[in-house]
């Protein structure tokens, strides 16, 4: 899972953070390529915990690409649309 000091800045607990993931079925909402947990025995980047900012809400997990490139980058109206849907979503991952 994400570091204590990571899951306090969001406001969820390691249990959440697995329901999330869970919850994705283990895929980033956006490209859905598979999202990894914090050590994984690739050595990849983990999933990043999504949030609005303004609220703290947390969003969701979301591969490294999505997370810092989604928009500027999408590359088809299905993803534009994934992108929408995700970001109009009420979910907060606190919440699990």
């Amino acid at each position: 899972m994400a570091s204590r000091d990571a899951l306090k800045k969001y406001g969820i607990t390691q249990k959440q953070w697995l329901g999330i993931y869970k919850l994705q079925k283990g895929l980033c909402p956006i490209c859905l390529k598979k999202i990894l947990k914090p050590g994984n025995k690739l050595g990849k980047r983990a999933a990043n915990v999504d949030h609005d900012h303004k609220t703290g809400r947390v969003r969701g997990l979301l591969c490294y690409r999505c997370n810092r490139f989604t928009i500027g980058r999408t590359r088809s109206t299905e993803q534009i649309r994934r992108v929408l849907a995700y970001l109009e979503s009420d979910f907060d991952g606190r919440t699990i």
